[in-house]
């Protein structure tokens, strides 16, 4: 599936979300690369090669506009931001990983 990662993320009012710390719009791909490469606890145990294959679909995320991505990985991005961020994110990310 196609997905458009520049998509920006909005509060319940519609106003655009900013990443914490920074005056720079979240967006889908900032929100995917970030739960890609943040390790929680529950993570402490993950081999190297799922922690390769994390950062090297981050690295593929970062920066592009458009990008293909297989049903594995719209998977492996709805469990890492359902890990990483609160039901606001997570309901919209999700929405844009499955298209709509």
């Amino acid at each position: 599936m196609r997905i458009n990662f520049s998509k920006p993320l909005n509060d319940l009012e519609g106003a655009p979300l900013v990443v914490p710390g920074s005056l720079i719009p979240m967006t889908l791909s900032s929100v995917c690369v970030t739960a890609l490469v943040t390790l929680s606890q529950d993570d402490q145990n993950v081999d190297a090669k799922t922690k390769y294959d994390w950062g090297h679909l981050a690295n593929q995320i970062y920066g592009k506009n458009e990008l293909e991505l297989s049903t594995e990985q719209i998977v492996l991005l709805k469990n890492r931001i359902g890990k990483l961020y609160g039901p606001l994110i997570v309901a919209q990310a999700w929405d844009l990983l499955e298209g709509a």
